[in-house]
């Protein structure tokens, strides 16, 4: 179980993670401009997802505390 979890997390890492801020750089880059798809509730949902995504790969380890309160709540309880 524990393998397939981190196969699940590693998969969506890869996709929003990496996949989505390449593309907007590239098309940055090139000046081409691209359309996400996406409504305004989404793109707050992504760039959220993003900022928990540094939050838990920068700095120090998330304690399991801090990663059950963040899978629970909309927002994490420090113990």
């Amino acid at each position: 179980m524990q393998r397939a979890v981190n196969l699940s997390l590693g998969s969506a890492l890869s996709t929003i993670g990496l996949t989505v801020p390449v593309v907007l750089a590239i098309s940055v880059m090139t000046g081409t401009p691209i359309e996400l798809g996406l409504s305004n509730v989404e793109i707050v949902l992504l760039a959220v997802t993003l900022f928990v995504s540094h939050m838990t790969f920068s700095g120090a380890r998330p304690t399991s505390c801090w990663v059950s309160s963040t899978w629970s709540c909309s927002r994490p309880i420090w113990c």
